[in-house]
């Protein structure tokens, strides 16, 4: 029923240059595009960044005018974006979907980061410069939103298992048992510690 592409976008992390960030994030979309929908070919950047406040809205309009089936775009790491960038690029979805009945745009979609949209960071120095804004604000995106509860012992073993089936590497009881004591459930923690466990302390499968 619908094209679904997930991009993540936290080499744009830090980068409160729109053209520097969108740039990045023009990158992540076409790695995301040939790994999973090489059919689905991405404007040219150069020709994107001549104007970087419309840089973002214009590739969505193109990809979803190309695109089989409505699109869905889930944009991971989107909190880490700051300042001018983070504005900019929330002002443009906000721009794009608005105007969806008129244009090609996806259908919806999805910003991932440990944070609301309402609680990403600003300076106090962006605070004053987009005072103008008002109730126009590009942080009044938001449809819906959700949280991912804490995990309960029971999921931390079934993640832990997910790991142990594609690689043959064994999780022991005990330590199952301390990564859920030591994140609480904590679904960033938890996946933390393992890919510490795996990559650090026990990298050979």
């Amino acid at each position: 029923e619908y094209t679904a592409l997930w991009v993540d976008i936290q080499i744009a992390r830090e980068l409160p240059d729109p053209r520097k960030a969108f740039k990045s994030i023009l990158v992540a979309i076409e790695m995301a595009l040939g790994r999973d929908l090489p059919a689905l070919k991405q404007p040219s950047h150069e020709t994107l960044l001549e104007d970087p406040s419309s840089a973002i809205l214009k590739c969505l309009m193109e990809l979803s005018a190309e695109a089989p089936r409505p699109l869905v775009l889930f944009f991971d790491e989107a909190d880490g974006l700051v300042g001018e960038a983070m504005v900019s690029f929330l002002t443009q979805l906000r721009t794009g979907y608005i105007a969806r009945s008129n244009q090609a745009f996806p259908r919806s979609i999805a910003l991932i980061g440990m944070r609301q949209v309402r609680d990403y960071i600003l300076t106090t120095e962006d605070r004053r410069a987009l005072s103008w804004l008002g109730t126009t604000s590009p942080f009044n995106i938001t449809a819906e939103a959700a949280t991912l509860r804490p995990f309960t012992s029971k999921d931390v073993e079934e993640l832990l298992g997910q790991h142990t089936h594609e690689t043959g590497q064994v999780f022991e009881r005990e330590a199952i048992d301390l990564v859920f004591e030591l994140s609480r459930g904590q679904p960033w923690l938890v996946n933390a510690l393992a890919d510490l466990a795996v990559d650090r302390f026990a990298p050979d499968r």
